[in-house]
């Protein structure tokens, strides 16, 4: 599996924002642009027993358009990994 895009949607700093991959990548920005929030969303999303999400934490602390906080992550998959999916996933 191959990830092709992540999007955050009221994440610490991030309101709403997608990031399309490519096979290398790099976070470049401003201090407090939002980068470091981008790979906790992702140590949240997969590692099991680490990071927790918090809402006195991870919540933005900002105006907000409603009471929701997501990571979504979208993969490309191969023929073979394809097959090892259950039906209701297969594209």
């Amino acid at each position: 599996m191959k990830i092709v895009r992540i999007t955050l949607h009221n994440f610490r700093s991030i309101k709403d924002i997608s990031i399309d991959m490519n096979d290398f990548g790099l976070l470049v920005g401003q201090n407090n642009a939002g980068k470091t929030s981008v790979l906790t969303a992702l140590r949240m999303f997969y590692e099991e027993g680490g990071a927790k999400y918090s809402k006195d934490v991870d919540f933005p602390k900002f105006d907000v358009d409603d009471e929701e906080s997501w990571i979504e992550i979208h993969y490309r998959t191969s023929p073979a990994e394809q097959d090892q999916l259950k039906e209701a996933y297969r594209d």
